[in-house]
């Protein structure tokens, strides 16, 4: 993977959206780049703030998740064959 894309996965690292083989990929990145795991250690804050913020009052429905992710794999430009 291009060095320049690699350090664009922290957020999709930290939300744990990336295929397999590019989570591995991005470990083995972010192993050796403090700015990475700077980074990736602000998603993971963030992202534990923002699920907490908000009372739920009913829960999702049982078809969000999937959606989200199917939403998410359709974004134009990503390339998936890693």
């Amino acid at each position: 993977m291009e060095e320049d894309l690699i350090h664009q996965l922290a957020a999709a690292y930290a939300l744990h959206t990336l295929t397999a083989a590019e989570e591995r990929e991005y470990e083995s990145h972010l192993a050796k780049c403090p700015s990475c795991q700077v980074e990736v250690a602000t998603f993971l804050q963030l992202s534990a703030a923002i699920a907490y913020a908000t009372p739920v009052e009913e829960p999702p429905p049982p078809t969000l998740r999937e959606r989200v992710l199917a939403a998410a794999r359709e974004v134009p430009g990503r390339d998936r064959g890693v």
